[in-house]
């Protein structure tokens, strides 16, 4: 394919918002909230809880009322797991609904249905939730059902997706930056959400221009963009040390820490590697990122290289993971010399000057 035809090509291209997602650190260590709907609902309810730890107010409630179109609740009692008798279903034990606002002029409620995880609907569930508050003497005004990134239309009144929610929340509180972690998990949380929007884009363009796009992105799922990087590093570090220290390279593709996922391994190929070796990262065709591996029996001490929290095994540098973006001419060049410097540093007694 020519120049022109890729620029022409580009052009037919729409703009796809969800192609990756956003960096968020808070992540590496979260993963149980965002699995979790229960986390979710406590932490929203804390959210529309004006008397909430959050300090911020009224401004997430009356947000959320305005987005529903709801009436203001002046005074409110937000609850979590309320438990309602079953009126229109068989089976044990009362239900549950994740979050009820109340409000307590009048006992008007606003059912929320955490769906957050792409959990299945029970049988008649919001029907019997209204019912249930019925039988208690509330009058629900409004149902309203958080969905994941599979939508499953429950018969609430009002759906509201991940992103919704993330932007509800950006617009509603997004000064405060306790939030703005929060506010990425779920934004990320939405990534297949987004993601099956860019498809539908990308099918709308017609057979001829989806087959020049795949026959296009062809090297990127093939791996051979990253071969095509990955033996130039190898051929500039080739350079750097011939004649001085005998490297060893294997390049891996597979899944380990990132979807999209390739390595190169780097070690002193003259005797053992002595336990510990040079991974470089190659994640989702986004940056490099360098990674020092280091078998168990052995501990590193390298001034600028710290062991990692999550993965005991690996040692990143001390102020955030050592990463290059791609495209761009960073790792060919500054990404070059930061592997130089580590391979001096690890092999330094067995360099030949």
């Amino acid at each position: 394919m020519s120049e022109k035809e890729i620029c022409e090509l580009i052009d037919k291209i729409p703009t796809f918002e969800g192609s990756k997602s956003i960096y968020n650190p808070m992540e590496t260590f979260v993963e149980y909230v965002s699995q979790k709907e229960i986390c979710h609902s406590s932490i929203l309810a804390d959210l529309l809880n004006p008397l909430g730890r959050h300090g911020l107010g009224r401004s997430f409630i009356d947000a959320f009322l305005e987005k529903i179109e709801c009436g203001s609740f002046k005074d409110i009692t937000i609850r979590t797991e309320m438990l309602v008798p079953r009126i229109l279903t068989d089976g044990s034990g009362p239900r549950r609904i994740d979050i009820c606002i109340i409000n307590n002029h009048n006992k008007d409620v606003v059912i929320i249905e955490n769906k957050l995880n792409n959990a299945q609907e029970q049988q008649c569930q919001i029907e019997d939730y209204k019912a249930g508050l019925k039988h208690k003497g509330f009058n629900v005004v409004k149902t309203v059902c958080l969905q994941g990134s599979n939508p499953n239309d429950i018969g609430a009144d009002i759906d509201l997706s991940i992103m919704d929610l993330a932007e509800l929340l950006e617009s509603a509180c997004g000064n405060c930056i306790e939030l703005k972690s929060y506010i990425t998990l779920l934004k990320n949380m939405g990534h297949g959400e987004k993601m099956k929007e860019d498809v539908e884009k990308l099918f709308s363009l017609g057979n001829e221009t989806l087959s020049k796009v795949r026959e296009l992105s062809r090297p990127f799922y093939e791996n051979g963009v990253s071969e095509f990087c990955f033996n130039n590093i190898i051929s500039s570090l080739k350079d750097i040390f011939k004649n001085k220290l005998e490297l060893s390279y294997n390049i891996i593709y597979k899944n380990r820490f990132y979807e999209n996922y390739r390595f190169l391994q780097i070690w002193n190929k003259d005797g053992e590697n002595r336990g510990y070796w040079i991974e470089l990262w190659f994640c989702d065709y986004d940056r490099f990122e360098i990674w020092i591996r280091c078998d168990s029996k052995n501990e590193l001490n390298l001034d600028d290289y710290v062991q990692d929290d999550k993965e005991q095994n690996y040692y990143r540098h001390r102020d955030g993971v050592k990463s290059f973006p791609f495209p761009g001419e960073e790792w060919k060049t500054t990404m070059i010399n930061e592997i130089s410097k580590l391979i001096k540093e690890l092999y330094f007694d067995m360099i030949k000057q």
